[in-house]
């Protein structure tokens, strides 16, 4: 998980958008489907499920 504070505001953007676009194919599948969030966090720095999980517990 990088340190957000570095990020651009681009990157931020970016990596933020992965993860919201993740998160809606998790709370609609109510698992992970990987194939697709591959697609959604790839070109991130938001990489993986640590930016998903963190979301969700901050949500909750």
């Amino acid at each position: 998980m990088p340190d957000l504070s570095t990020l651009s505001a681009s990157e931020l953007n970016r990596g933020l958008g992965g993860v919201s676009n993740a998160l809606r194919t998790v709370t609609g599948a109510s698992y992970f489907i990987t194939k697709e969030m591959r697609v959604d966090l790839q070109s991130t720095r938001l990489r993986g499920t640590l930016p998903l999980l963190l979301a969700q517990i901050t949500r909750d």
